[in-house]
């Protein structure tokens, strides 16, 4: 199991007890309204269930504060660290798991709810699924059209607009930062940092690389094309509708 805190390093103070919070003097309510959301996510989370999202098997509010169990990600096994082994995988099948990956995501989308932090690092092969699986930090969007803007993403695969300073996080983003990790699964190279794309207006152009085109499906990397778009209003508005096109196409 992994356990995570809910302790803001500038709202809470350690008292005697090792693992006792007190909010810091003058951010009670901060700390209060940061600390049930905190809970609501997770309770959230909790609810999950699919088969390539990583588990929250609970939310508790404990010694003055929250903490959520995730279930404990495999060891050595991010697609990072499995490159290797992923390589040897035929393409049909990679790209078929890559398809459950974006379900996950489109499954979390649907019920308003974000990963949080899409990354090489935070997806792993399950050598007991046999499936790639997402772990999650999870954000829960309350309104339609809501953003996150305090999200801790990887700079490597974060979409353009969230590099910037206050750079909203929503759907789109992570649409974005998982086509990114998609781009590393069938390239073996990482995407140009969002950043510096804005700047070069660079285009991947999957979709007319013949080596790939060989390999993936047609339908498949022009979708992916467009999830990778610089502007974020040229993407699929979520994962939910990314994988609804691709049906369409099939």
């Amino acid at each position: 199991m992994l356990v995570q805190e809910f302790a803001p390093v500038s709202m809470v103070s350690r008292e005697a007890r090792e693992f006792d919070f007190a909010a810091v003097p003058g951010k009670e309510a901060a700390f209060a309204k940061m600390l049930e959301r905190f809970l609501k996510f997770y309770s959230t989370a909790a609810e999950l269930s699919h088969a390539s999202l990583g588990k929250v098997l609970g939310v508790y509010r404990v010694l003055g504060s929250g903490i959520a169990v995730h279930e404990m990600p495999p060891e050595g096994a991010s697609l990072p660290e499995k490159m290797k082994d992923l390589a040897g995988m035929s393409s049909d099948r990679l790209e078929k798991k890559m398809m459950l990956l974006l379900d996950a995501v489109s499954y979390m989308h649907e019920r308003n709810v974000l990963h949080g932090n899409i990354s090489l690092n935070s997806i792993f092969w399950d050598e007991a699924r046999q499936n790639m699986v997402i772990q999650g930090m999870f954000c829960l969007l309350e309104r339609e059209r809501d953003v996150q803007t305090t999200v801790v993403h990887d700079v490597n695969v974060a979409a353009p607009e969230t590099l910037l300073k206050g750079g909203a996080y929503d759907s789109r983003a992570e649409v974005y930062s998982l086509a990114s990790c998609f781009y590393f699964l069938i390239t073996g190279e990482p995407l140009i940092r969002g950043d510096q794309r804005f700047c070069s207006a660079h285009q991947t152009g999957l979709a007319s690389d013949r080596h790939l085109q060989s390999r993936y499906s047609s339908g498949f990397l022009k979708s992916l094309d467009r999830a990778l778009q610089v502007r974020r209003e040229d993407r699929f508005a979520s994962a939910s509708v990314w994988i609804n096109e691709l049906k369409k196409r099939a």
